[in-house]
C-alpha cells in the first residue's frame, strides 16, 4: 500500500497508548464576519420582479496583511426575471467583491480556513437592478505546529504530515548592477523574495527564484529618488538520505540582511538569504480523542485536522482495442503509463477520467521492428458509500496505479487487443475540529 494512505504501525498494539510526534494545525480562534456586497446590475429590460436567484462564489482568496485579512472573490449571478411584460427572461452577471476584516494577534504562520456562504438576498427592481446580497465568512484561525500526540487502536482517523528532517540553511548571494545613474548618498535599501521554486533530484534540493530590490537615494541635484531592480538565484542544498516517493518539501525563504557598494557606476548587492524547511511524509495514523484517568502529564488540546471518511482501494480491468500502424505479426512489447488524470466528486461517488499511453513495440510483415505509441482515455464511475450530507465539503485524494496484464493480437495482424489493471487508492477526507490527547 502507497505510504499516502498507509496507517500507523504503532496501532497494532492495543495494550496502551504510543505517542507519535506529528505536523498539526493546533486551533487559535474562530470568528463570524457577516458583509453586505451591493451589486449594480445595468440590464436593458425593465424589470418587475427576480423570480429566482443563484449565486456562485468563484476564487476565492485570502491575504494576511498585518493584522487585516483581506478576502477577494468573483461572483456568478445566476437569475430568472419577471419582465413589466409578464414574460420570464433568464439573465447571468458576473462581479467581484473585496473585504477587509480586522484581526487580533495574527502571526507570520497563522493560517485561515475561510467557508463563504450567502445568508440572504434583496433587490431594487429598474432598468438598473442593485441587488444586495449578504455574505457570512466563517473563519477558522490554525497554526502548524509539530506536537507529541497518541495514537489508540480505537482512535479516530486523521490525515497527517510528520517530519523527516529539517534544512535550515543561510547563504550569501552578489549581484552587480551597472546604473544609467549616479547618485551621492543611498538613504534606504530593501529585498525580498518575489517568486521562489524547491526541485528535490535524488537527494539535493535545487532552490530558484527571484529578488526584488527597492532602493531610497540622493541624486546629483539633491532630490530623492527610488530605483527599483530584479535578479535571478539558484543554490544546490543537500538533504543526504531523502526516504520514500510521498514525500514534500516545506519551505519558508526570506532575505534578513543586505549590504551594498558603489564601484564606479557599478552597484554591488550582498543580499543574505535563509532557508527554514522540512522534508514531510503524508501518513494516515488514528489518535486518541479522550483522557485516560490512568495517565498522567497528559492533555486535551483542539486542533483542526483532516478527518478521514473513507480510506478504500479498488482494481478495475481495462479491455482497449488499438488498430496498428502496420500489420504486425508479432508483438514483441507492450508498455503503458498515465498520462494524466482528474476526479470529480458528485453526490455519493466519483467520476475518474484517466488518460493512458501505450508504447506497442511489434514486427510487421516484413520483418522490420516496429514501435508506435496510442493514448486512450476511460472514464470510470466509483460509487462512495457515504450519504451527500457527510460528503459536503470532503476532499479526495487518490493513487493510481497502472499496469498491463495480457494482449491479443488479431489473425489479420491490425488490431491488438490490451487489457489493462488499474489500481486505484482513494482518500476522502473533510477538516473538522477535534480535541486531541498530547503530551503535556
Amino acid at each position: 500500500m502507497d505510504e499516502d494512505f498507509k496507517t500507523s504501525e504503532n496501532l497494532t498494539k492495543p495494550a496502551r497508548l504510543q505517542s507519535r510526534k506529528l505536523i498539526l494545525n493546533r486551533f487559535t480562534g474562530s470568528k463570524e464576519v457577516n458583509f453586505l456586497i451591493k451589486a449594480k446590475l445595468n440590464l436593458d429590460i425593465e424589470v418587475e420582479k427576480v423570480v429566482d436567484l443563484e449565486i456562485k462564489i468563484l476564487d476565492l482568496k485570502e491575504e494576511i496583511i498585518q493584522e487585516q485579512l483581506l478576502i477577494t472573490a468573483s461572483v456568478i449571478y445566476r437569475f430568472s426575471v419577471l419582465k413589466q411584460s409578464g414574460k420570464l427572461k433568464y439573465l447571468e452577471e458576473r462581479g467581484e467583491f473585496q473585504k477587509s476584516v480586522y484581526l487580533s494577534d495574527l502571526s507570520i504562520d497563522t493560517e485561515i480556513l475561510n467557508q463563504l456562504q450567502i445568508k440572504g438576498w434583496d433587490f431594487i427592481n429598474g432598468k438598473n437592478l442593485l441587488l444586495l446580497t449578504v455574505f457570512v465568512a466563517n473563519l477558522t484561525l490554525y497554526r502548524p505546529e509539530e506536537v507529541t500526540v497518541y495514537t489508540a487502536q480505537q482512535g479516530k482517523l486523521i490525515k497527517t504530515k510528520e517530519r523527516l528532517k529539517t534544512l535550515n540553511k543561510s547563504w550569501l548571494i552578489e549581484d552587480c548592477f551597472t546604473l544609467g545613474i549616479i547618485y551621492r548618498q543611498l538613504v534606504e535599501l530593501h529585498s525580498r523574495v518575489v517568486k521562489s521554486k524547491v526541485k528535490i533530484i535524488a537527494d539535493q534540493a535545487i532552490v530558484s527564484g527571484q529578488l526584488s530590490f527597492e532602493l531610497y537615494y540622493i541624486d546629483q541635484n539633491g532630490q530623492e529618488k527610488r530605483l527599483n531592480l530584479k535578479s535571478q538565484f539558484n543554490k544546490l542544498l543537500s538533504l543526504s538520505s531523502v526516504e520514500g516517493a510521498n514525500t514534500n518539501f516545506e519551505y519558508r525563504l526570506e532575505v534578513i540582511e543586505i549590504k551594498a557598494m558603489l564601484k564606479n557606476d557599478k552597484l554591488i548587492l550582498r543580499p543574505l538569504l535563509k532557508i527554514v524547511s522540512s522534508l514531510q511524509r503524508q501518513l494516515l495514523v488514528k489518535v486518541a480523542t479522550k483522557q485516560k484517568e490512568s495517565l498522567k502529564k497528559l492533555k486535551l488540546d483542539c486542533f483542526l485536522v483532516d478527518r478521514v471518511l473513507i480510506n478504500n482501494q479498488q482494481k478495475l480491468l481495462l479491455i482497449n482495442e488499438m488498430y496498428l500502424t502496420r500489420y504486425a505479426k508479432q508483438i514483441q512489447e507492450l508498455r503503458v503509463k498515465i498520462d494524466s488524470y482528474d476526479q470529480q466528486l458528485l453526490a455519493s461517488a466519483f467520476l475518474l477520467e484517466c488518460r493512458l499511453k501505450y508504447t506497442i513495440q511489434f514486427i510487421d510483415q516484413q520483418g522490420t521492428v516496429q514501435q508506435m505509441n496510442k493514448e486512450q482515455i476511460t472514464e470510470q464511475l466509483i460509487s462512495l458509500k457515504n450519504k451527500k450530507r457527510e460528503l459536503e465539503g470532503s476532499k479526495l485524494n487518490l493513487s493510481i496505479k497502472v499496469s498491463p496484464l495480457d494482449f491479443e493480437l488479431s489473425h489479420s495482424g491490425e488490431e491488438i487487443v490490451a487489457k489493462t489493471a488499474l489500481e486505484v487508492r482513494y482518500c476522502l477526507f473533510k477538516k473538522e475540529r477535534v480535541t486531541l490527547l498530547i503530551k503535556n
